[in-house]
Protein backbone atom coordinates (compact mmCIF):
# COMPACT_ATOMS: atom_id res chain seq x y z
CA UNK A 1 0.00 0.00 0.00
CA UNK A 2 1.44 3.60 -1.15
CA UNK A 3 1.34 5.71 2.00
CA UNK A 4 3.14 8.57 -0.55
CA UNK A 5 0.79 11.65 -0.57
CA UNK A 6 -0.62 13.38 -3.22
CA UNK A 7 1.52 16.36 -3.38
CA UNK A 8 4.70 13.93 -2.86
CA UNK A 9 3.29 11.38 -5.38
CA UNK A 10 2.67 13.91 -8.48
CA UNK A 11 6.24 15.53 -7.19
CA UNK A 12 7.71 11.44 -8.31
CA UNK A 13 6.06 11.99 -11.64
CA UNK A 14 7.04 15.78 -12.48
CA UNK A 15 10.58 14.67 -11.53
CA UNK A 16 11.54 11.73 -13.79
CA UNK A 17 13.28 12.27 -16.52
CA UNK A 18 12.68 9.27 -17.97
CA UNK A 19 8.86 9.81 -18.81
CA UNK A 20 7.89 11.84 -21.64
CA UNK A 21 5.39 14.69 -20.93
CA UNK A 22 2.30 12.35 -22.62
CA UNK A 23 3.13 9.43 -20.08
CA UNK A 24 3.25 11.89 -17.08
CA UNK A 25 -0.01 13.45 -18.23
CA UNK A 26 -1.14 9.94 -18.07
CA UNK A 27 -0.11 9.40 -14.83
CA UNK A 28 -1.09 12.55 -13.22
CA UNK A 29 -5.21 11.98 -14.85
CA UNK A 30 -4.28 8.54 -12.92
CA UNK A 31 -3.94 10.55 -9.57
CA UNK A 32 -7.10 12.16 -10.43
CA UNK A 33 -5.99 15.43 -11.16
CA UNK A 34 -8.51 18.18 -12.74
CA UNK A 35 -7.77 19.10 -16.27
CA UNK A 36 -6.64 22.42 -15.16
CA UNK A 37 -3.95 21.47 -12.51
CA UNK A 38 -2.34 19.16 -15.00
CA UNK A 39 -2.03 21.90 -17.58
CA UNK A 40 -0.63 24.02 -14.82
CA UNK A 41 1.98 21.60 -14.17
CA UNK A 42 3.15 20.48 -17.55
CA UNK A 43 3.23 23.77 -19.25
CA UNK A 44 0.44 23.06 -21.47
CA UNK A 45 -1.81 25.90 -22.82
CA UNK A 46 -5.69 24.23 -22.04
CA UNK A 47 -7.45 23.82 -25.67
CA UNK A 48 -10.47 27.06 -26.01
CA UNK A 49 -13.92 24.84 -26.35
CA UNK A 50 -14.76 24.73 -29.51
CA UNK A 51 -17.38 27.69 -30.40
CA UNK A 52 -21.01 26.55 -30.79
CA UNK A 53 -22.54 26.60 -34.63
CA UNK A 54 -24.84 29.69 -35.15
CA UNK A 55 -27.13 29.58 -38.35
CA UNK A 56 -25.30 32.26 -40.17
CA UNK A 57 -22.77 29.50 -40.81
CA UNK A 58 -24.83 27.13 -42.40
CA UNK A 59 -25.13 27.11 -45.97
CA UNK A 60 -28.75 27.94 -47.85
CA UNK A 61 -30.56 28.00 -50.65
CA UNK A 62 -34.06 28.52 -51.82
CA UNK A 63 -36.30 27.60 -54.50
CA UNK A 64 -39.19 30.47 -54.89
CA UNK A 65 -42.33 29.00 -56.84
CA UNK A 66 -43.73 31.93 -58.90
CA UNK A 67 -45.67 32.78 -62.35
CA UNK A 68 -46.21 36.19 -64.45
CA UNK A 69 -42.32 36.24 -65.12
CA UNK A 70 -41.67 37.45 -68.67
CA UNK A 71 -38.68 35.81 -69.88
CA UNK A 72 -37.12 38.95 -71.50
CA UNK A 73 -38.01 41.17 -69.61
CA UNK A 74 -36.42 39.56 -65.99
CA UNK A 75 -32.92 38.90 -67.98
CA UNK A 76 -33.31 42.58 -68.47
CA UNK A 77 -33.62 43.33 -65.03
CA UNK A 78 -31.29 40.81 -63.39
CA UNK A 79 -28.85 42.49 -65.57
CA UNK A 80 -29.67 45.68 -64.48
CA UNK A 81 -29.39 44.52 -61.13
CA UNK A 82 -26.20 42.67 -61.07
CA UNK A 83 -28.05 39.51 -60.35
CA UNK A 84 -26.11 36.45 -62.44
CA UNK A 85 -29.40 34.29 -63.79
CA UNK A 86 -29.77 31.27 -66.30
CA UNK A 87 -32.94 29.82 -67.82
CA UNK A 88 -32.88 26.10 -68.02
CA UNK A 89 -35.28 22.82 -67.94
CA UNK A 90 -36.36 21.36 -64.98
CA UNK A 91 -33.54 19.89 -63.19
CA UNK A 92 -31.97 19.16 -59.55
CA UNK A 93 -28.44 20.47 -60.36
CA UNK A 94 -26.56 23.07 -57.86
CA UNK A 95 -24.65 26.31 -58.84
CA UNK A 96 -22.62 28.03 -56.27
CA UNK A 97 -22.91 31.71 -58.04
CA UNK A 98 -26.21 31.88 -60.52
CA UNK A 99 -29.73 32.17 -59.57
CA UNK A 100 -31.28 29.34 -62.31
CA UNK A 101 -34.99 30.18 -63.71
CA UNK A 102 -36.19 26.24 -64.33
CA UNK A 103 -39.42 25.27 -65.95
CA UNK A 104 -41.73 23.42 -62.85
CA UNK A 105 -45.16 21.80 -64.67
CA UNK A 106 -46.91 22.23 -60.98
CA UNK A 107 -47.09 25.59 -61.18
CA UNK A 108 -50.41 26.98 -62.33
CA UNK A 109 -50.94 30.69 -64.62
CA UNK A 110 -49.00 32.65 -67.26
CA UNK A 111 -45.20 32.38 -67.36
CA UNK A 112 -44.34 30.11 -64.65
CA UNK A 113 -40.88 29.48 -63.34
CA UNK A 114 -39.46 28.31 -60.30
CA UNK A 115 -36.17 30.73 -59.17
CA UNK A 116 -33.23 28.54 -57.88
CA UNK A 117 -31.06 30.18 -55.68
CA UNK A 118 -27.23 29.23 -55.80
CA UNK A 119 -25.53 27.78 -52.42
CA UNK A 120 -25.82 31.07 -49.89
CA UNK A 121 -24.01 31.96 -47.15
CA UNK A 122 -24.22 34.45 -44.01
CA UNK A 123 -24.79 38.14 -45.24
CA UNK A 124 -23.68 37.95 -48.32
CA UNK A 125 -26.02 35.18 -49.18
CA UNK A 126 -28.99 37.12 -47.72
CA UNK A 127 -27.87 40.31 -49.13
CA UNK A 128 -27.87 38.13 -53.05
CA UNK A 129 -31.28 36.70 -51.73
CA UNK A 130 -32.58 39.94 -51.30
CA UNK A 131 -31.97 41.19 -54.50
CA UNK A 132 -33.16 38.33 -56.30
CA UNK A 133 -36.59 39.32 -54.63
CA UNK A 134 -36.12 43.10 -55.67
CA UNK A 135 -35.77 41.67 -59.38
CA UNK A 136 -38.60 39.66 -59.58
CA UNK A 137 -40.94 42.03 -57.53
CA UNK A 138 -39.77 44.36 -60.46
CA UNK A 139 -41.04 42.37 -63.25
CA UNK A 140 -44.38 42.05 -61.58
CA UNK A 141 -43.55 38.21 -60.47
CA UNK A 142 -47.09 36.53 -58.51
CA UNK A 143 -47.61 33.56 -56.55
CA UNK A 144 -50.90 31.42 -55.63
CA UNK A 145 -51.90 28.44 -54.14
CA UNK A 146 -49.89 26.15 -56.66
CA UNK A 147 -46.82 28.39 -55.65
CA UNK A 148 -44.12 27.37 -53.11
CA UNK A 149 -41.44 28.33 -51.18
CA UNK A 150 -38.80 25.20 -50.53
CA UNK A 151 -35.81 25.88 -48.26
CA UNK A 152 -32.82 24.09 -48.18
CA UNK A 153 -30.33 23.71 -45.49
CA UNK A 154 -26.73 22.53 -45.40
CA UNK A 155 -26.67 19.30 -43.61
CA UNK A 156 -23.18 17.52 -44.35
CA UNK A 157 -21.88 18.28 -41.06
CA UNK A 158 -23.99 16.96 -39.35
CA UNK A 159 -24.36 13.54 -37.58
CA UNK A 160 -26.95 10.89 -38.47
CA UNK A 161 -28.42 11.40 -34.77
CA UNK A 162 -28.42 15.37 -35.32
CA UNK A 163 -30.18 14.44 -39.06
CA UNK A 164 -32.79 12.13 -37.32
CA UNK A 165 -33.42 14.58 -34.65
CA UNK A 166 -34.18 17.46 -37.18
CA UNK A 167 -37.34 15.40 -38.68
CA UNK A 168 -37.98 14.70 -34.91
CA UNK A 169 -38.28 18.02 -33.73
CA UNK A 170 -40.31 19.46 -36.48
CA UNK A 171 -42.53 16.98 -36.29
CA UNK A 172 -43.00 17.90 -32.63
CA UNK A 173 -43.03 21.72 -33.87
CA UNK A 174 -45.77 20.92 -36.53
CA UNK A 175 -48.75 22.31 -35.12
CA UNK A 176 -47.59 25.17 -34.32
CA UNK A 177 -45.78 25.87 -37.25
CA UNK A 178 -49.46 25.54 -38.85
CA UNK A 179 -50.49 28.72 -36.99
CA UNK A 180 -48.00 31.35 -39.27
CA UNK A 181 -48.54 28.98 -42.83
CA UNK A 182 -51.49 29.60 -45.63
CA UNK A 183 -54.21 27.43 -44.83
CA UNK A 184 -53.71 25.27 -48.12
CA UNK A 185 -50.04 24.60 -46.50
CA UNK A 186 -51.38 23.43 -43.25
CA UNK A 187 -51.63 19.78 -41.98
CA UNK A 188 -52.56 17.27 -45.32
CA UNK A 189 -54.11 20.04 -46.94
CA UNK A 190 -51.10 19.80 -49.91
CA UNK A 191 -50.16 17.23 -52.26
CA UNK A 192 -46.44 18.17 -52.03
CA UNK A 193 -45.79 19.01 -48.15
CA UNK A 194 -47.47 16.27 -46.54
CA UNK A 195 -47.75 15.95 -42.58
CA UNK A 196 -45.04 14.75 -40.28
CA UNK A 197 -47.25 13.77 -37.76
CA UNK A 198 -48.10 10.06 -37.76
CA UNK A 199 -44.40 9.12 -38.93
CA UNK A 200 -42.76 6.55 -36.76
CA UNK A 201 -39.35 7.74 -36.33
CA UNK A 202 -38.60 5.85 -32.99
CA UNK A 203 -36.60 3.63 -34.65
CA UNK A 204 -34.98 5.12 -37.19
CA UNK A 205 -31.11 4.46 -36.77
CA UNK A 206 -29.99 5.67 -39.63
CA UNK A 207 -30.92 8.51 -43.29
CA UNK A 208 -32.04 5.56 -44.88
CA UNK A 209 -34.49 4.84 -41.94
CA UNK A 210 -35.90 7.96 -42.42
CA UNK A 211 -36.59 8.02 -46.28
CA UNK A 212 -37.94 4.89 -45.63
CA UNK A 213 -40.34 6.06 -42.41
CA UNK A 214 -41.71 9.05 -45.22
CA UNK A 215 -42.71 6.03 -47.75
CA UNK A 216 -39.32 7.12 -50.11
CA UNK A 217 -41.15 10.03 -50.80
CA UNK A 218 -39.85 14.03 -50.99
CA UNK A 219 -43.33 15.06 -50.83
CA UNK A 220 -43.29 16.25 -47.21
CA UNK A 221 -43.39 19.50 -45.11
CA UNK A 222 -39.55 18.35 -44.37
CA UNK A 223 -38.00 16.07 -47.22
CA UNK A 224 -35.47 13.46 -46.16
CA UNK A 225 -34.52 12.74 -50.08
CA UNK A 226 -32.72 15.65 -50.24
CA UNK A 227 -29.78 15.10 -48.27
CA UNK A 228 -28.52 12.02 -51.11
CA UNK A 229 -28.81 14.54 -53.84
CA UNK A 230 -27.75 17.89 -52.39
CA UNK A 231 -26.56 17.24 -48.42
CA UNK A 232 -29.46 19.28 -47.54
CA UNK A 233 -32.70 19.15 -45.65
CA UNK A 234 -35.22 20.78 -47.14
CA UNK A 235 -38.01 22.40 -45.76
CA UNK A 236 -41.09 22.24 -47.95
CA UNK A 237 -44.02 23.67 -46.39
CA UNK A 238 -43.63 27.26 -46.72
CA UNK A 239 -46.24 29.41 -49.00
CA UNK A 240 -45.12 30.71 -52.36
CA UNK A 241 -43.56 34.27 -51.56
CA UNK A 242 -41.61 37.36 -53.09
CA UNK A 243 -41.46 38.68 -49.67
CA UNK A 244 -37.74 39.17 -49.08
CA UNK A 245 -38.49 39.84 -45.37
CA UNK A 246 -40.45 37.04 -45.08
CA UNK A 247 -38.68 34.55 -47.38
CA UNK A 248 -35.46 35.57 -44.69
CA UNK A 249 -37.03 34.90 -41.51
CA UNK A 250 -38.27 31.45 -42.46
CA UNK A 251 -34.67 30.55 -43.81
CA UNK A 252 -33.51 31.72 -40.19
CA UNK A 253 -36.43 29.50 -38.86
CA UNK A 254 -35.16 26.38 -40.56
CA UNK A 255 -31.52 27.37 -39.83
CA UNK A 256 -32.23 27.83 -36.36
CA UNK A 257 -34.10 24.51 -36.06
CA UNK A 258 -31.44 22.65 -37.17
CA UNK A 259 -28.93 24.40 -35.30
CA UNK A 260 -30.67 23.37 -32.11
CA UNK A 261 -31.38 19.67 -33.20
CA UNK A 262 -27.68 19.47 -32.97
CA UNK A 263 -27.93 18.99 -29.53
CA UNK A 264 -31.04 18.63 -28.36
CA UNK A 265 -34.68 16.55 -29.10
CA UNK A 266 -38.03 17.52 -28.04
CA UNK A 267 -40.11 14.85 -26.17
CA UNK A 268 -43.39 16.25 -26.54
CA UNK A 269 -45.36 18.40 -28.92
CA UNK A 270 -44.83 22.27 -28.64
CA UNK A 271 -48.14 24.09 -28.81
CA UNK A 272 -47.12 27.93 -28.70
CA UNK A 273 -44.73 30.38 -30.91
CA UNK A 274 -43.73 31.73 -27.38
CA UNK A 275 -42.58 28.15 -26.36
CA UNK A 276 -40.11 27.57 -29.24
CA UNK A 277 -36.73 27.43 -27.75
CA UNK A 278 -34.42 28.83 -31.10
CA UNK A 279 -36.21 31.89 -31.63
CA UNK A 280 -35.50 35.16 -29.95
CA UNK A 281 -37.98 37.68 -29.06
CA UNK A 282 -37.97 39.66 -32.68
CA UNK A 283 -38.58 36.37 -34.03
CA UNK A 284 -41.41 35.36 -32.04
CA UNK A 285 -42.85 38.35 -32.70
CA UNK A 286 -42.64 38.28 -36.38
CA UNK A 287 -44.47 34.67 -36.75
CA UNK A 288 -47.34 35.25 -33.91
CA UNK A 289 -48.23 38.26 -36.24
CA UNK A 290 -48.12 36.10 -39.22
CA UNK A 291 -49.96 33.95 -37.06
CA UNK A 292 -52.70 36.57 -36.68
CA UNK A 293 -52.85 37.71 -40.50
CA UNK A 294 -53.24 33.87 -41.28
CA UNK A 295 -55.86 32.89 -38.88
Amino acid sequence: MDTKTLNEQVAEVMNNKKTTTEQKHISLVKLGLQRYEISLLLNIKPQRAPRPMTAMQLTFGVEIETYNVNRDLMVSQAAFNDLPIRYEGYNHHDSHDTFRFVSDGSISGINPIECVTPILKGRDGFSALENACKTLNEVGAKVNRSTGLHVHIGAAKLTVEQYINVFANYQMLEAVIDTFMANSRRANNNTYCQSLIGVNLTDCKTREDVWQAFDSSRYYKVNPESFSRHKTIEFRQHQGSTDYTKIKMWVTFCAKLVVWSMDNRMTAPISSIDDIPFLNKTEKAFFSRRKKQLA
